[in-house]
C-alpha cells in the first residue's frame, strides 16, 4: 500500500510539472503570435506582403549590388582624371 501511496504523488507531482509546462508554453505561444502580428502589420505599413518578403529582398540586394558597381565605376573614372 505503500508503494502504492508513493506511486500516486509521484504521478501527482509529474502531472503538476507538467501542468507548468502547457502554462509557460501556451503564454509563450501567445508572445510568439503577437511577434508574428505585429510583424505583420509592419509589413502593412512598409507596402510588403509578408509572402513576396523574399522576393523583395533579392530585388533590393540587386540594386544595392548594381548601386555598388556604379560608385566603383565612377570613382575609377575620377581615378583616371587625376
Amino acid at each position: 500500500m505503500e508503494q502504492l501511496e508513493k506511486r500516486i504523488k509521484e504521478l501527482r507531482i509529474k502531472i503538476e510539472h507538467t501542468k507548468d509546462e502547457l502554462y509557460r508554453a501556451e503564454l509563450r505561444l501567445e508572445s510568439l503570435e503577437k511577434d508574428e502580428q505585429d510583424v505583420l502589420e509592419e509589413c502593412s505599413n512598409l507596402g510588403l506582403e509578408p509572402e513576396k518578403l523574399d522576393e523583395e529582398i533579392e530585388k533590393l540586394e540587386n540594386q544595392i549590388k548594381q548601386d555598388l558597381e556604379q560608385v566603383t565605376s565612377i570613382l575609377a573614372k575620377e581615378n583616371l582624371k587625376e
